[in-house]
This record gives C-alpha cells, sequence and structure tokens, in this order.
C-alpha cells in the first residue's frame, strides 16, 4: 500500500477557493441539503436506476463467458464485491465484473491539517465512459470545546434550532456525535448553571470530486458500507473527464463546525463551513 502526505502533493493543486461566509444555515438552503446528507447515513434498500457504459457491459460478458465464479474470491473483502446485493434490480454481475477490472493499488494519505486525519483510496475503475471509486475515511477531528456562551465568537448567529428546515442540531444529535465523557461534561454544566454551550466538529468527503483544474466530474450517488464509502458517477461523465488514458482528481474533505448552546429558554445553534483540505489523486484506466 502507497502512503503519502498531503503536503508533499501541493504541486498538483490548483487554488479555486472560494471564500465562504456562512453566518445563518437557515438562510442557506445549500448548505442545510449538504449538511443533512452527511448527518443521516440512508441504511434503506431502495430501487435505483442509472446507465451503463459500453465498455463495462461488455466487459460484464467477457466475465460471464469466462467463468460464472472466477470472480468470487476476495469479493467480500472489497468495497466493490460489497455492494453486490445492496440495491434491488442492480445487476449483479455488474459489481463482480468492475471489481475484477479495478485498479486495487490502495494508496493512504495523511492530513496533518486535519489532525492527522487519514484518506484512502482503496479501488477505481474508469473506462473512458464511467467512474467508481471506493475509499475510507478515518476522520479524526478536534477535540468538543466548552464553555461557549454569550461574548463568544459565533454566538451572536446562533437561531432557535426548532427554526432549522429541516432540525439539524438536536439534543439527541449532541449526545451522538459527543463522547461519552463530553456529553456529560456538558450535562453537568447545564445541570450546575442552568446553560451550557459547546462547539464541536465533523469531517467528511465533499459531493464535489473535481479534475485538477476544478471542472467537476459530474453528480455521483455515494453508499456506506461496512468496509467503506461506494462512488458512483452519473454517466457519462463530463467531457473533460472522458476518453482520458488516466485521470488527475481532487477529492476535498470539509469540516463542519457545529455550535450548540442550552438554557431554559430552549435549544440554540449554527453552523459553518472550515477550510477543506483538497486531495490529489491519479486514477489509471482500466483494461480488460
Amino acid at each position: 500500500m502507497m502512503e503519502i502526505k498531503i503536503s508533499d502533493m501541493m504541486d498538483y493543486i490548483t487554488d479555486d477557493t472560494v471564500p465562504l461566509q456562512i453566518k445563518n444555515m437557515a438562510a442557506s438552503d445549500k448548505i442545510k441539503e449538504t449538511v443533512m446528507k452527511k448527518l443521516h447515513t440512508n441504511n434503506n434498500v431502495v430501487k435505483r436506476t442509472r446507465k451503463t457504459s459500453t465498455i463495462l457491459i461488455a466487459a460484464v460478458l467477457i466475465a460471464a463467458l469466462l467463468t460464472g465464479t472466477a470472480y468470487a474470491t476476495g469479493i467480500a473483502q472489497s468495497i466493490f464485491g460489497a455492494m453486490k446485493g445492496v440495491y434491488i434490480g442492480d445487476d449483479e454481475s455488474k459489481y463482480e465484473t468492475i471489481d475484477s477490472f479495478s485498479n486495487k493499488e490502495e494508496t493512504s494519505v495523511t492530513i496533518p491539517e486535519l489532525n492527522g486525519s487519514r484518506f484512502t483510496l482503496s479501488q477505481s475503475y474508469y473506462d473512458g465512459e464511467q467512474l467508481m471509486l471506493g475509499y475510507k475515511l478515518d476522520a479524526i477531528t478536534k477535540p468538543a470545546e466548552f464553555g461557549f456562551g454569550p461574548g463568544s465568537d459565533g454566538f451572536d448567529e446562533l437561531i432557535n434550532c426548532e427554526e432549522f428546515s429541516p432540525q439539524l442540531l438536536t439534543p439527541a444529535y449532541l449526545k451522538e456525535k459527543l463522547t461519552v465523557g463530553e456529553y456529560a461534561q456538558f450535562e453537568k454544566a447545564l445541570e450546575e448553571t442552568g446553560s451550557a454551550g459547546v462547539v464541536f466538529y465533523n469531517r467528511y468527503v465533499s459531493d464535489h470530486v473535481t479534475l485538477a483544474d476544478g471542472t467537476d466530474i459530474g453528480p455521483y450517488i455515494d453508499t456506506v458500507l461496512d468496509n467503506g464509502v461506494y462512488l458512483e458517477f452519473e454517466t457519462p461523465l463530463a467531457y473533460e473527464a472522458q476518453n482520458q488514458d488516466e485521470l488527475q482528481i481532487l477529492i476535498k474533505i470539509n469540516t463542519s463546525i457545529y455550535y450548540y448552546f442550552q438554557d431554559s429558554t430552549g435549544s440554540y445553534c449554527n453552523c459553518e463551513l472550515g477550510e477543506p483540505e483538497r486531495i490529489p489523486f491519479t486514477i489509471p484506466r482500466c483494461t480488460g
């Protein structure tokens, strides 16, 4: 497995940073939609339909002719293989095929700027028309910060949590995201003083994967599995991403910062996005 540091890869990145000034989550439908997607993992089995590249269709046929069982070995350990049977109506042989022809050389990147979080690209399948990725994010967040209250940075931007549509931050969610010790500290402060405030963090992969020049590759469906996350991009890909010998892509890791304050009058909260980190990867074109 190849392991590299993000600081060694900065020459590949074009700075396309857009300043973010998010003061009120209730005023930004896009941010609420993004945060909700990351807060709630949908584990339901659903039916979906997607286009499949002609190259992948041919590969499936070739694999079927070669053997019906040759690709079974080791599939359970791979992200692509673990997709078999997840969605009703999917052609299960497709996942066996892309697992067989995929690039399985893992590349791990440690990100010092994100407290040593590690992103691992476990698998990739790119045939010039279609792109699938499998990854793992071992996110290390900053410890929760207590003492947040009147006079603290961000306090004046808080709104009543009940005004969020949909409602994001609740006492139950707070308990889920804090450690047992942190939540006990929050409850103790609330009981002793009648009010308590905390700032806590969450890290996740952005919904936008781009080429090195900033071109958005296109929308994708992501599926959270026990052994990682599977991304399948919509076909066709962006024109600039089609029929290349390899793709130079950037995967962006976002940090959400949550502000939460509770007293006898209710719960108040807000959320903003921190500075993202972009990680460059080279995706080879698969042959077979």
